[in-house]
């Protein structure tokens, strides 16, 4: 079992394939043994960085 802290850029890199980290975020999210830790902080300023228009709706869905 793997184990990542996911941070801000983390969750970024994941959401947007122009991000130089993008391929490996997906690999850690595909991973059905990798355990994601984070903390309410870093989805608190995951929120704020996608605030405006669709991207909430981007936000939502990866926190459910």
């Amino acid at each position: 079992m793997s184990r990542v802290f996911a941070d801000t850029s983390f969750f970024v890199a994941f959401l947007s394939e122009r991000d130089e980290h993008h391929a490996v975020a997906i690999h850690f999210m595909a991973d059905p043994k990798a355990r994601i830790l984070t903390t309410g902080w870093v989805l608190a300023e995951l929120g704020n960085f996608l605030a405006r228009g669709i991207h909430r709706t981007v936000f939502v869905a990866l926190t459910e």
